[in-house]
């Protein structure tokens, strides 16, 4: 599938249409049951249905996209997805390309709508309504809507920018403690390795004492004896 969504992006169509074929087709014979049965995260045939009509969207085949749009809306709904908005905005696309520019402006708000639910912005979908409307001659909301999607992108950019910034100083902050587990796992060794030369040096200072009061404690029984054999 997201073969598919590359080979739309480059516009390799025949490409993209091979793969979204087989995803279909694999997703279809899945029994309903079984289907239902997976986890929400593998659930993956209305966006299965959703690239498709991208793909006749981008060919400007409006028919068969409103067929799969159709058919990746009701399985959205069916398997209760709350991310709308991607085939909200398609109706909105297919709408714009039959010109029906008021239908269009309509998705185009109800997918903003469902982005702002999940606090996301649409710089893109209001720059879309600003061609509707430049379309329709209607230069006072193309203006506005033109104005909004430009706040938005430089909005978007800058909370990119933070969030380039906080990952920034999150990796440099991990290298840092990292150097710092580092030199203080050196400095651990260093100070295990001074403990324990410095415990040798001490058993050997001992056994060497030890050693010398032995020889002296010989020396003094073997003077005793040659003393008591005069």
């Amino acid at each position: 599938m997201w073969m598919a969504d590359c080979y739309t992006e480059t516009h390799t169509y025949d490409s993209a249409q091979i793969y979204i074929d087989k995803s279909i087709k694999l997703v279809e014979e899945i029994p309903d049951a079984q289907y239902s049965s997976f986890n929400r995260m593998f659930r993956r045939k209305a966006y299965a249905y959703f690239y498709q009509a991208q793909i006749y969207i981008k060919q400007k085949n409006t028919k068969s996209a409103l067929e799969f749009i159709d058919k990746a809306y009701k399985q959205t709904i069916n398997e209760q997805h709350s991310y709308l908005y991607p085939i909200l905005e398609a109706y909105g696309d297919y709408y714009f390309l039959i010109k029906e520019f008021q239908n269009a402006i309509s998705y185009y708000k109800k997918a903003i709508n469902n982005k702002k639910q999940h606090l996301q912005t649409s710089a893109d979908i209001n720059l879309k309504i600003s061609h509707c409307y430049k379309a329709m001659n209607d230069s006072f909301n193309e203006k506005k809507y033109l104005t909004i999607s430009s706040e938005q992108r430089q909005y978007d950019e800058k909370i990119g920018r933070i969030n380039s910034t906080h990952i920034a100083e999150s990796i440099l902050k991990e290298e840092l403690e990292k150097k710092e587990a580092v030199r203080n796992k050196n400095i651990l060794i260093l100070l295990s390795v001074n403990i324990l030369c410095m415990i040798l040096i001490v058993l050997v200072v001992f056994r060497l004492r030890k050693e010398k009061e032995m020889r002296s404690s010989k020396t003094k029984i073997i003077y005793c004896r040659k003393v008591q054999m005069i």
